[in-house]
């Protein structure tokens, strides 16, 4: 998905992030991949998509698992308080 000349995916796919991040003004070291993550599903979640199905995107498979997303009923609260 995140294709790169060395072959590491996730490695090449958090230096692009970095990049993004540091040309939005924002510090490029307090980003990490499990932060886009969580943005990403947290957007999807409160654009209306189904929790069942953010779940299968972030690869949740028990239904417990979508308390772990922010954007998901309970789960904002406790990530942005």
């Amino acid at each position: 998905m995140f294709p790169s000349p060395t072959g590491n995916r996730e490695q090449n796919m958090l230096r692009l992030c970095k990049a993004v991040a540091e040309r939005a003004g924002l510090d490029p070291s307090a980003f990490d991949l499990k932060t886009f993550r969580s943005t990403y599903a947290t957007r999807m979640l409160r654009q209306g998509f189904d929790v069942r199905t953010v779940q299968d995107w972030m690869g949740h498979k028990v239904a417990r698992d979508h308390d772990a997303l922010p954007g998901s009923r309970d789960g904002c609260a406790r990530s942005f308080g």
